[in-house]
């Protein structure tokens, strides 16, 4: 069970660190949602001072407890992207030899997929999630070929996370492109909910394009 397993993982530390740990636990608790990513943004670069071999421990700590239930949701997927771009390319330097593409028709599945996805976490219906994808797509008459709405069932976190580091590989003007049309979907109705506005962040961190926080949602 999920307990059992945090329980084996606690057994790694001390009493006083666990002590420590809970009381860190119940300050996030009480933290409101908008104010969490913001922190792990903070916490990110306070954990660049750990050694290598420290940090494989923190990885290996977070993944269990991420894998603990068996699946994944929406805060873990995008915690999970911010320390691969992060953390995991600071202290794990092989080189990736990553695809260049100059043209959206390399990539058009990709990114059908990736507006798919954020419209589909800004939506609880298909038809207003389709609807948000259309107005996404509506100014980016220089495509060669229209990507596709797909079903939710279609959008998995790890399709999402392979079409997300598909478009790393893409030029900056195309990754420019493809963040104002993620903004444009996101905001088609008037309003920016949390979960779509962090996994558009997390979207932006691993493209490279940061987004401030500096946006009031939802």
């Amino acid at each position: 069970t999920v307990g059992e397993a945090v329980k084996h993982l606690l057994n790694r530390f001390q009493e006083d660190d666990i002590q420590k740990l809970d009381s860190y636990h119940q300050a996030i608790k009480a933290l409101l949602r908008g104010q969490r990513l913001p922190l792990l943004e903070m916490a990110l670069q306070t954990l660049k001072s750990l050694s290598t071999a420290q940090y494989r421990l923190f990885r290996a700590t977070v993944s269990a407890l991420m894998n603990a239930d068996g699946k994944m949701d929406l805060s873990e997927f995008v915690l999970e992207q911010f320390l691969r771009r992060v953390l995991d390319s600071y202290f794990f330097t092989t080189v990736q030899r990553r695809q260049h593409y100059k043209s959206f028709k390399l990539v058009i599945e990709d990114f059908g997929l990736l507006l798919s996805a954020l419209s589909h976490h800004g939506h609880d219906d298909s038809k207003s999630a389709e609807e948000a994808f259309n107005v996404a797509i509506a100014d980016l008459d220089e495509l060669e070929s229209r990507p596709q709405f797909l079903a939710r069932s279609a959008c998995g976190f790890p399709q999402l996370e392979q079409a997300i580091d598909k478009l790393a590989g893409c030029s900056y003007p195309m990754k420019q492109k493809i963040i104002l049309a993620c903004a444009t979907g996101i905001i088609s109705d008037g309003k920016i909910n949390i979960e779509e506005f962090e996994l558009l962040r997390a979207v932006a961190c691993v493209l490279d394009c940061p987004i401030p926080l500096a946006v009031t949602y939802k």
